[in-house]
């Protein structure tokens, strides 16, 4: 993905798993996530991440 196309908030897949956005460096393209179910932050980059039309920003719910 593109860093400009990605938001704080925003659930995203990265290597197969779920997690949300919660911080943006746009300098240098990274992107923290905070896993689904762990609550462990990952820093990625902007290309590691992808979006999913089953995740809803509007809802916690993954289905």
């Amino acid at each position: 993905m593109e860093i400009q196309d990605i938001r704080e908030g925003m659930w995203v897949l990265f290597s197969g798993q779920v997690g949300r956005v919660v911080r943006l460096d746009s300098d240098n393209g990274k992107v923290q996530v905070e896993h689904l179910t762990s609550h462990q932050l990952m820093d990625l980059n902007a290309s590691e991440v992808e979006p999913d039309p089953q995740l809803h920003t509007d809802c916690d719910l993954y289905y």
